[in-house]
C-alpha cells in the first residue's frame, strides 16, 4: 500500500509532464502557417508573409509620399497645401525609420523594387513627372488628388496586416491619421474647383 504522501507526489509529477506536453503540442499546432522563417534569434518569433509584404511595400509609398511633400513645399503657394505636406513629412520619416528597425531586427532585407507598391496608390513615373513640373494652383490639384489616391492605397495595404498584435499600433495609426488626411484634402481639392 502507499501514502497518501507518494500518491500526492505521483499525481502532481503526473499533471505537470501533462502540462509541459500539452504546452510543447500547442506550439508545434499553433505555429503560424504563414510564417516566413524570418525572426529574431533571440525571441524565436518570426514575422508573417503578410508583415514583411506590409513592411517592404509600405516603406517605398511612404518615400514617395515625402517625395510628392517636398515638392509641396517648393511649388505650391498655398499656406493650407505647404502645412499639409509639412505633416505628412512629419509623419511618415519616423514611421519608415520604425519599418526600417523591424526588418532590421528580424533579418529581413528590404525589398528594393517598389513594383508591388504601385498597385496600391503610389504615383507612377509619368504622373510624379506632371506632379513635378506644375506650380501653383495646378500643382494644387494634382498634388491633393494624387495623395488624396496614394493614401487610399495605403489604406488597402493597413488590411493586409489587421490582425496582426506586432504592427497594429503602427497599421492604426496609419489608418486614423490617413483617413483625417483624405477628408481635409477632399475639402481643399473642392475648394479649388
Amino acid at each position: 500500500m502507499t501514502s497518501p504522501t507518494s500518491k500526492r507526489i505521483r499525481t502532481i509529477f503526473a499533471l505537470v509532464i501533462a502540462l509541459f506536453s500539452v504546452a510543447a503540442f500547442a506550439l508545434v499546432i499553433g505555429k503560424d502557417s504563414t510564417s516566413s522563417g524570418f525572426g529574431d534569434k533571440n525571441s524565436g518569433v518570426s514575422l508573417t508573409s503578410a508583415e514583411i509584404d506590409f513592411l517592404t511595400m509600405m516603406i517605398p509609398h511612404h518615400e514617395q509620399a515625402i517625395e510628392m511633400s517636398e515638392l509641396a513645399l517648393t511649388r505650391s503657394d498655398d499656406d493650407e497645401v505647404i502645412r499639409l505636406a509639412e505633416q505628412i513629412k512629419s509623419a511618415q520619416g519616423p514611421e519608415i525609420s520604425q519599418m526600417r528597425s523591424l526588418l532590421s531586427e528580424f533579418g529581413i532585407e528590404e525589398d528594393s523594387s517598389s513594383h508591388m507598391a504601385h498597385m496600391h496608390g503610389m504615383l507612377d513615373e509619368d504622373e510624379m513627372a506632371t506632379l513635378e513640373k506644375a506650380k501653383g494652383i495646378d500643382f494644387d490639384r494634382l498634388f491633393l488628388s494624387g495623395m488624396i489616391k496614394h493614401h487610399e492605397g495605403a489604406l488597402d495595404m493597413v488590411a493586409l496586416v489587421g490582425d496582426s498584435m506586432r504592427l497594429s499600433t503602427l497599421g492604426e495609426a496609419i489608418f486614423t491619421a490617413q483617413n483625417e488626411e483624405i477628408a481635409k484634402m477632399q475639402e481643399m481639392l473642392a475648394r479649388k474647383g
